[in-house]
Parts: structure tokens; C-alpha cells; sequence
């Protein structure tokens, strides 16, 4: 499944990293995953009925996360 993101358009590096801080993980030296992660939600998640509540300011949210197909765990 993905976002209905359009090949070469969405995530191209010129468009997208000089606004945004990418957490990344490398394993032996390969990039396994990106994500982008803050405290920027919004309004709908307020309506989401979470397991657990949380004071504003307190959550970390997840945005943008990619991951190398061929360690994805059956996708590549």
C-alpha cells in the first residue's frame, strides 16, 4: 500500500530535505529506514480514540516513514 505518492515528484531530494529533519537507520553502512519525527499533529488526531492519553507537548509523532523494500519483511 502506499500514499498515492507519484513516482519522482513526492520525495524527491531537492523538494524535500531543506524542510525536513530525517531520523534514519543504517545497518552495516545501508539505509534500512527514514522517517521524519515531531511534534506536529494534525487536527484530526485529536479525535482518534488512543489507547493512551497524552498532554500536548508530550507526543512524538511520526510522519514520512520509508522503508528499503527488500527489508520490509516480504514486500521486496
Amino acid at each position: 500500500m502506499h500514499a498515492g505518492w507519484k513516482r519522482e515528484i513526492y520525495l524527491e531530494l531537492a523538494t524535500t530535505l531543506p524542510e525536513m529533519t530525517l531520523f534514519v537507520l543504517d545497518e552495516d553502512g545501508v539505509i534500512a529506514a527514514a522517517g521524519r519525527i515531531n511534534q506536529d499533529q494534525v487536527d484530526v488526531y485529536s479525535l482518534a480514540p488512543w489507547l493512551y492519553k497524552a498532554e500536548e507537548g508530550k507526543v512524538m509523532v511520526l510522519h514520512t516513514l520509508a522503508v528499503r523494500p527488500s527489508l520490509s519483511g516480504g514486500y521486496g
